[in-house]
């Protein structure tokens, strides 16, 4: 092994069975190693073309560079380090559940051209000014918090595994990012359309395609909607696109599209009727708390294939202990377990059909997913 080269003991191991010849070779070996100098370039210019370009061709060696570091070098200074300013960020980050953003530099790299330049392209990254990172960054980190926050108390995204799209984070930054101490507040009027905004870029699958531009579009119209309350915003298409019968429940943008949209009606596990604890669920996404409304086992035993059985309308919160008590059971079984009193509260909540217990599997999928396109395209702000 290379390590062995330069400890004295685990070199010396390893060379015990070695004859004369052998030997040789390995000291011939390590001792190129030992004097091989390792050059140490220093460049400095103020013109970005030339320091990309030389970027470019430690690249082309094998050096794996990215536009952070080159945004890194461009804004560094004695006192400012554009990494480790992000990295100061982590602990604050993983209170919050969004650890991952901190990992996710090129997230970051959009995040500071959006509120500099209002665009997130390649171009505009790299004309990025490191003086104005560096004189900016106080807003940066502003609009990060801001955005987080927002997320996790109006949408109830309480981690970053949770957001559909992650790209999502890179607007609503720029409508929070103030260089007030305590943050940019908005008013009731501009929360209603921050959320509209969420929903019709989750359920309409905007950001699924061409990020840059839309990117582009929701800066102008937040930031517009930041500077007016009245301001109405651009955002289309309002088209449901998420289909609740057809696609399955997987680590799907889909599936986070479900699952928030039930998290926002309270749920009740239907056997104990205790409150569903968002926080702890919706923060590791723990898949012991969703479980199928027509039990696997039951639909199995009646012919119904995987791709029948998996599907989003399917599903809602179930603690395990509830599930276990389920088991195979038929829905007209197990309602008998449901509270008779809270029972209409409990499907309620869940968005489950009142009678659910009286309709085969097919009938019960039409009725649940109705219920569920309703409240996807209220929060899209769509009116019958």
């Amino acid at each position: 092994p290379v390590k062995n080269l330069f400890d004295p003991v685990l070199y010396r191991k390893s060379t015990d069975n070695l004859n004369d010849e052998q030997i040789t070779l390995i000291d011939d070996l390590q001792t190129r190693f030992k004097e091989y100098i390792i050059s140490n370039e220093v460049f400095e210019s103020d013109d970005r073309n030339a320091v990309a370009l030389v970027f470019e061709r430690i690249n082309r060696a094998g050096t794996e560079l990215n536009k952070f570091d080159l945004l890194s070098a461009w804004s560094w200074s004695e006192d400012f380090n554009l990494k480790q300013k992000f990295e100061n960020f982590d602990d604050e980050l993983e209170s919050y559940g969004y650890s991952k953003l901190s990992k996710d530099k090129d997230l970051q790299l959009k995040v500071c051209s959006a509120i500099i330049s209002g665009e997130t392209t390649p171009a505009a990254i790299f004309n990025l000014s490191g003086d104005e990172v560096r004189t900016r960054f106080d807003e940066i980190e502003s609009g990060i918090k801001g955005a987080i926050d927002y997320l996790r108390k109006e949408l109830l995204v309480y981690s970053f595994d949770m957001l559909p799209y992650p790209g999502l984070l890179v607007p609503l930054t720029t409508f929070f990012a103030t260089n007030k101490a305590d943050g940019h507040k908005y008013n009731d009027i501009q929360r209603e359309k921050l959320s509209q905004w969420f929903w019709i870029s989750v359920f309409s699958k905007r950001y699924s395609s061409d990020v840059n531009n839309r990117q582009k579009k929701d800066i102008i119209d937040l930031l517009k909607l930041k500077r007016n309350e009245e301001h109405v915003l651009q955002v289309s298409p309002r088209t449901l696109r998420v289909n609740f019968s057809l696609d399955k429940f997987t680590k799907s943008i889909h599936t986070k599209a479900l699952i928030l949209l039930l998290a926002r009606n309270n749920p009740i596990s239907m056997i104990s009727g205790t409150t569903v604890n968002l926080d702890k669920v919706l923060k590791s996404v723990n898949k012991n708390e969703f479980h199928h409304i027509f039990p696997k086992k039951h639909l199995e035993g009646k012919g119904h294939s995987d791709d029948q059985i998996n599907v989003l309308s399917n599903f809602c919160f179930l603690s395990k202990g509830d599930n276990i008590k389920i088991l195979a059971k038929s829905p007209d079984e197990y309602v008998e377990l449901i509270s008779k009193k809270r029972r209409d509260e409990i499907l309620f909540k869940s968005f489950i059909p009142t009678n659910f217990h009286e309709l085969t599997y097919d009938e019960f999928l039409v009725a649940r997913t109705q219920l569920l396109n309703t409240e996807a395209q209220r929060l899209m702000g769509v009116t019958a």
